[in-house]
């Protein structure tokens, strides 16, 4: 198993020493079959655009407590067999 990770405001070089590969979001839409999202409440990742870029149907665990994703565009990514 491959662990990829995504922090703005953790050094890349952090995420290399423990044997995560650092990449941007888009990275991991498109790459991984499990992303777990661990921000804070109100920030929205899960957009149109983000949707738009992954390449396989991931599970998707929220681990924030409230929505990090725009309710229209993970519906939207449904209905059309995302």
């Amino acid at each position: 198993m491959v662990v990829l990770a995504h922090d703005p405001h953790v050094p890349p070089e952090t995420f290399a020493s423990l044997g995560a590969p650092p990449c941007g979001p888009e990275d991991l839409a498109g790459r991984c079959d499990v992303v777990s999202l661990h921000l804070p409440a109100g920030e929205v990742v899960a957009t149109e655009g983000w949707l738009a870029v992954v390449q396989r149907r991931p599970l998707l665990v929220n681990t924030a407590g409230s929505s990090l994703g725009d309710p229209v565009a993970l519906a939207g990514a449904i209905r059309t067999g995302w």
